[in-house]
């Protein structure tokens, strides 16, 4: 909580792995306004980004914050992000689902070709390029992992 009130908290993301359900997506809160439209943009870039990722499968619905385990009773409200939302107010919390198995979608991913040489040119995230980017998410969040490699 510290993180956040520096301001350097940005993303909290809890990672679960399943058997059960196929593919990768996210659960995120359910928010108003501008907000969720940031909340529901990261999903998106994933998607753009990733041939696995199903952003159809993603929940946002304000029911998948309070919904009670069938097997348990436990509230979604004990989850890391809904709790970690309640306790800060940040807005890109997520938990992060992948089956061990892969997906039922594969998204395509157009590449990137120069005119000139007409080889295939990887995209580069760097600093330069993070303006480009809406709140620069996808920009920091690999940045921030380029430095801790």
């Amino acid at each position: 909580m510290q993180q956040q009130e520096y301001g350097a908290l940005r993303f909290y993301i809890d990672f679960h792995a399943h058997a059960s359900k196929r593919g990768g997506f996210v659960f995120g809160n359910s928010l108003r306004g501008q907000e969720q439209v940031e909340n529901l943009l990261f999903a998106k870039l994933i998607s753009l980004n990733s041939i696995s990722f199903d952003f159809g499968e993603c929940g946002f619905a304000e029911g998948n914050m309070t919904v009670k385990d069938k097997r348990d009773g436990l509230s979604r409200e004990g989850s890391g992000r809904v709790a970690i939302y309640k306790e800060t107010g940040l807005v890109n919390c997520y938990t992060l689902e992948c089956n061990y198995h892969g997906g039922k979608r594969i998204n395509y991913i157009p590449q990137r070709v120069d005119i000139k040489t007409q080889k295939i040119v990887p995209v580069s995230y760097t600093h330069l390029r993070a303006h480009e980017t809406s709140l620069h998410l996808v920009c920091r969040l690999l940045l921030e992992k380029k430095k801790n490699e």
